[in-house]
């Protein structure tokens, strides 16, 4: 095994490859399809590359509200709020002026604002109020929480990837190949625990005695 083995392949497998999950690699078309609950705890390296454009790909912006979706959260709230105008003509021209101001908000902000407007307004909320309550949505693309559940994902398996490295290297049963092939920031932070000797050559080596003190402690 030579120093150009990349750590994936020097480490021991982290699951077989029966259980890799299908996923194409087209963004966030992709994303759009990724079925969360098949990605495995512990991630191989080809899901890691495949997972990687989900999880660094630009969204797209969420769709306006529909013009008629956007009226009947305003007529619920006007059913259950009095208003300081009074006259159909006034009614209309609200709706109307409301619909050029915030129709440009997604649904879930609106159907957001329907939700909360009861809880928090005697009257009939004007514009003014309504942005807030709609910013706390905003226009987030849809696709924002699943792929921030990507991001984390891949971050938690790097991470038990280092802890896992750093536990092995503790015990100190590893060959040199796979302590080559340990990222360099790794193997620095492990020279720092006392866990490898950092040489004059920048090459590092395991430290004898820490693998003999945990050999002489498993036993």
């Amino acid at each position: 095994m030579t120093e150009a083995h990349q750590l994936g392949e020097v480490l021991p497998p982290l699951t077989s490859t029966s259980n890799v999950v299908p996923i194409s690699t087209s963004g966030s078309d992709a994303l759009s399809k990724l079925d969360f609950e098949r990605v495995p705890e512990r991630l191989t390296d080809a899901m890691i590359a495949k997972l990687e454009p989900m999880a660094n790909c630009p969204l797209p912006p969420p769709a306006p509200c529909p013009e008629g979706r956007f009226m009947e959260a305003m007529s619920a709230i006007s059913a259950c709020l009095p208003s300081q105008h009074r006259g159909e003509f006034s009614q209309k021209l609200r709706s109307e002026s409301y619909w050029r101001m915030l129709g440009g908000y997604p649904l879930a902000a609106i159907e957001h604002l329907q939700r909360v407007a009861l809880e928090r307004f005697r009257w009939f909320p004007t514009i003014a109020e309504c942005i807030p309550v709609l910013d706390e949505i905003g226009r987030k693309p849809p696709l924002t929480g699943k792929q921030q559940r990507v991001r984390a994902a891949i971050n938690r398996e790097r991470q038990a990837r280092f802890d896992d490295a750093m536990a092995a290297l503790a015990v100190g049963d590893v060959e040199q190949a796979w302590i080559n092939a340990l990222p360099e920031r790794w193997k620095l932070i492990a020279e720092a625990r006392m866990l490898l000797w950092l040489h004059d050559d920048g090459s590092f080596t395991l430290r004898r005695e820490v693998a003999d003190v945990a050999h002489s402690t498993a036993r």
